[in-house]
């Protein structure tokens, strides 16, 4: 009597569970639970480099720019990451030294470094893939146009650009000389 009360509560226990875990693996919970694990997934990717010490880091970002940019780079600002809409890493007061000497550097009020989204593991591997500087009003000095001129035919930047810029300088008399909304691209592939 024992082994038939014992198989009958068993086969009852196995039809219970076997409904249930019919029941919770139909397609729809499947689905979601793929897609709550692919965003899980996604998300850590893209917030790890929330966490990046920046301040700590700082040289590392500035040779990382310097360089992609092919120019001595000092940032005074701060660095920022944002992933949305694209992952990107901005940068605060840039300054472009285009000759030797520390004197009169091009001063940016931000600049972002689009990265690429396989570098996102750490600071050290970190890509970039496109300099955008946009809405800013840039100040250059009519005594440095040689290097200007010398840096955007001599070293090859690829994706650099600069949308919606007012660019101006001071003549010799002081009057200010504007150019207002620069659009520049500097693609070798275009």
């Amino acid at each position: 009597m024992k082994s038939s009360a014992i198989k009958i509560i068993n086969s009852f226990w196995n039809k219970k569970n076997a409904n249930y875990f019919k029941k919770i693996t139909n397609i729809t919970n499947l689905a979601i639970v793929v897609v709550v694990i692919i965003i899980i997934i996604a998300s850590s990717y893209f917030l790890r480099p929330l966490f990046f010490d920046y301040v700590e880091n700082k040289e590392i970002v500035e040779n990382k720019i310097e360089t992609y940019l092919k120019t001595k780079t000092n940032i005074s600002g701060d660095i920022s990451y944002r992933f949305f809409p694209k992952t990107k890493i901005t940068a605060k007061n840039v300054e472009l030294h285009f000759t030797k000497s520390k004197k009169k550097p091009l001063i940016l009020k931000e600049v972002n470094f689009l990265v690429s989204l396989s570098s996102l593991n750490s600071l050290e591997d970190l890509q970039i893939k496109k300099v955008l500087i946009k809405n800013q009003e840039i100040e250059i000095f009519s005594n440095q146009f040689k290097n200007y001129t010398a840096y955007f035919q001599k070293k090859s930047v690829n994706n650099l650009i600069f949308k919606n810029c007012d660019v101006f300088f001071l003549d010799k008399q002081g009057n200010r000389i504007n150019i207002n909304k620069l659009n520049l691209i500097n693609n070798q592939n275009l």
